[in-house]
């Protein structure tokens, strides 16, 4: 029996792993928490263990005698760096066998085309998250060592069936609210889509196979589209009226105002629910590059290691994730 603890397992792709790998007959899972309770029905499934990334000294506790960890884990920089930074030495410090880090394929920044593992990170290009989870892959490959491996895996957008990011949520809102849709050629990139089920499939063959052992690896869906399909299917599963076909000018217009806007709002109360209803349809610059980026992440290292391949198909996972925002509206509906 192999004791498994995961960092972040109340967060939104921690709980999805979580609860993955606690019907592995081989795995006894602990949900390392520190505020958010987990579901009544995860709850059931694992053990918990009370834990903080910003104070060390609660986090040698919880690892005695676990064999991986995996770092789901996601916030502030004291969380996201240097919290990862702590449990990585509290894991050596335990004698934990294996650390799995759920890193993102925002590493490669806007590098465009076919994008191997092997391709170095584009930091001029990324947001302060995806800097700072490059930074953590340096900070896990210098902890590496002959007590302790390291298994980086580099996921693409993930869709799950049992919850909404951020991102999804602001895309689920501005679809409803008729602020978004297909966006001409800004939305002609690739929209690499990942589910949920996937990734928690991957991080299983990276606990068991031991080929996984310093290795990083894209973990992508089964299926390319581009982003203006992607909204429109997106859409039409959440059962929205049409997908509008939205014109450049008045995305543009919405970009140029957000800053104003956001400034209103953050100094004057009384404007701030109508401006952030507003704000949706503003992307942001970060949104417009990744939106028309061409990019794929070929996940052809991990099936030849690891075995693994993605099973869950394109339409799926899209169906799944809106018929679970369909029936838990407040979990996007508030601005």
């Amino acid at each position: 029996m192999k004791k498994i603890f995961v960092a972040g397992a109340s967060g939104f792709t921690g709980r999805e792993i979580a609860a993955h790998l606690a019907g592995h007959p081989e795995f006894s899972v602990v949900a390392g928490l520190h505020t958010t309770p987990l579901s009544e029905d995860l709850a059931k499934k694992v053990t918990t263990a009370p834990f903080n990334l910003q104070d060390a000294s609660t986090l040698e506790a919880p690892l005695k005698g676990v064999d991986t960890v995996v770092f789901c884990a996601a916030g502030s920089r004291a969380v996201s760096v240097n919290g990862a930074q702590a449990l990585l030495t509290a894991a050596r410090n335990q004698g934990v066998r294996r650390f799995i880090y759920l890193g993102c394929t925002s590493y490669y920044g806007l590098t465009g085309g076919t994008v191997h593992e092997a391709a170095p990170p584009k930091h001029d290009d990324h947001t302060i998250e995806a800097r700072e989870k490059a930074e953590v892959e340096s900070l896990c490959r210098a902890a590496a060592g002959s007590s302790m491996s390291v298994v980086i895996l580099r996921a693409a957008q993930v869709l799950s069936h049992g919850g909404i990011s951020s991102w999804g949520k602001v895309l689920t809102q501005r679809l409803r609210a008729r602020k978004w849709g297909r966006i001409g050629i800004a939305g002609e990139g690739t929209a690499n889509i990942l589910d949920i089920r996937d990734l928690a499939a991957a991080v299983e063959a990276a606990i068991l196979r031991d080929e996984a052992a310093g290795k990083t690896y894209n973990v992508n869906g089964p299926e390319q589209i581009t982003w203006n399909a992607f909204f429109d299917k997106y859409n039409q599963a959440m059962e929205f009226p049409y997908t509008r076909d939205m014109k450049m000018e008045m995305i543009g217009f919405r970009v140029l105002g957000a800053g104003p806007l956001k400034a209103v709002s953050d100094t004057i109360p009384l404007f701030r629910s109508k401006a952030r209803e507003a704000l949706l349809g503003a992307p942001s610059f970060y949104e417009l590059d990744l939106y028309r980026l061409k990019a794929v992440y070929p996940t052809e290292a991990i099936t030849r290691d690891l075995g693994w391949t993605p099973s869950v198909p394109l339409h799926k996972s899209i169906a799944d994730a809106a018929t679970w925002a369909r029936n838990n509206k407040t979990a996007w509906m508030s601005l």
